[in-house]
């Protein structure tokens, strides 16, 4: 009866947060389109004009497929952004508008409703758009390549701090295992568009959240100790998911649930004395993970839902005819290629862009040495008694991008040069699994005796 309440006390808690953060996330986007529009215009046309220098896809490396930067979706951002109408601010955010041009040149569609005042006449609502809620504001001030520097301060330094952290507290398998991953992604480039920034701002911050709270909750007879504290942490994912949905355009998610709920694994693993003490730990920790995963997709899904909810009820029509036909094709869509082609595309075309298999027939020789060298010391430097159900556990975590790829395989095919990025979780996982594999001790003694 006891573990019945609490349970009831957690969903009711859940469920007011969830209802507050929709209110909270709402609230703030349509008070952007108060923002009179002559305050953004200086910006909002020196945006669009640098867009209209270079094609809506542009590469920045002319050798790496992965440095493939998307500025279409950014016009359109920028686009919906410029539509939204102080007069209607509730129905101009949920429609989320812009001026389309029907052969994709959408800066040039930009460029043409800034100076010309042409309206709308395409809707996206089936996204928040709630990145507009920054970019909006920050338009006032800056122009959309001040912009993409900033962010590229920003999160520079947010990387910073989550590896500190990580280093300091030795959790060195954690941070070597996201070092290795954004290196492979080519994460550097991220900060040149904005589609591709928020999911790294929310993993970022998510990350530095967890790892704090494992620390200074003393993960030893502190924070994972208590029920109450792992319904927090439930309900903090819970919200991670809900931003996600909110600012995100369906572009590297899993990165903002996957990468946290890894840190707060490995700390959980070498860090708690309650798992060390636990009659079945392995059962315990299992179930932590799925609440915090559960608390996740909760969020994320419900609030995607709540947009067409939102939409419908302000619109007065059904927002859920506009989305039925996209999420089919994200699944699905028509390529005319036959579906083992296209699952298989989706997964290699993804595969590939990792470096340093991008990087042509030297780069495919050098990243089969790097799992050959991978292998070696696992191999060689192999603990006794390895964990090899924590091992099966960070395997399988690495293997739900590529799960990603094959269920969303049209949006993953066409994307690749940016859903790859969430190939970061299986780079992480991997690490983490050769953390639980290589005696480091016996590998530092064997260099000592040398």
């Amino acid at each position: 009866m006891k573990v019945f309440f609490k349970n009831h006390i957690i969903i009711i808690k859940a469920a007011a947060v969830f209802a507050v953060t929709v209110l909270v996330l709402t609230t703030l986007l349509i008070l952007t389109a108060f923002i009179p529009k002559d305050s953004i215009r200086k910006n909002m046309l020196s945006s669009a004009e640098y867009l209209c220098e270079d094609e809506p896809f542009v590469y920045l490396d002319d050798k790496l497929y992965a440095s493939k930067i998307d500025r279409y979706a950014d016009a359109i951002l920028l686009g919906i952004a410029w539509q939204y109408d102080s007069k209607e601010p509730a129905r101009s955010v949920m429609m989320s508008a812009f001026h389309h041009d029907e052969h994709g040149a959408e800066n040039k569609a930009l460029r043409e409703a800034v100076l010309d005042g042409t309206e709308a006449d395409m809707q996206y609502l089936r996204y928040w758009h709630g990145s507009i809620a920054v970019i909006r504001p920050l338009l006032t001030f800056l122009d959309l390549k001040q912009i993409y520097i900033l962010n590229a301060v920003l999160l520079s330094l947010l990387l910073i701090l989550l590896l500190f952290l990580l280093f300091r507290y030795k959790a060195y398998a954690p941070a070597i295992g996201l070092i290795a991953g954004l290196g492979m992604t080519v994460s550097w480039y991220v900060p040149c568009s904005l589609e591709y920034t928020w999911t790294f701002y929310i993993m970022l911050i998510m990350s530095i959240f967890c790892t704090l709270k494992m620390v200074k909750g003393k993960c030893a007879g502190g924070m994972v100790t208590e029920e109450k504290s792992t319904g927090r942490m439930v309900i903090s994912f819970m919200i991670c998911g809900m931003v996600t949905s909110f600012m995100d355009f369906l572009t590297t998610e899993l990165l903002t649930l996957f990468v946290p709920l890894l840190i707060v694994l490995w700390f959980t693993l070498n860090r708690s004395d309650e798992y060390l003490r636990a009659e079945k730990p392995d059962k315990k920790l299992f179930k932590r993970m799925i609440s915090l995963m559960t608390g996740w997709g909760i969020g994320y899904a419900g609030m995607w839902v709540m947009k067409w909810i939102v939409a419908s009820l302000i619109l007065h029509e059904n927002a859920f005819a506009y989305v039925k036909g996209h999420i089919s094709e994200r699944m699905g869509g028509d390529l005319n290629l036959g579906l083992w082609d296209y699952l298989t595309g989706a997964v290699s075309r993804n595969l590939r862009s990792l470096l340093p298999y991008n990087a042509g027939g030297l780069g495919m020789a050098a990243g089969i040495m790097l799992v050959m060298v991978f292998l070696y010391f696992c191999i060689i430097y192999r603990k006794e008694k390895p964990r090899w159900k924590i091992i099966l556990i960070y395997l399988l975590t690495g293997m739900v991008p590529v799960l990603r790829f094959l269920v969303m395989h049209n949006h993953s095919y066409l994307h690749a040069f940016f859903t790859f990025r969430v190939l970061i979780v299986s780079v992480l996982s991997a690490a983490l699994a050769a953390g639980e594999i290589i005696d480091r001790g016996l590998f530092v003694h064997e260099k000592k005796r040398r």
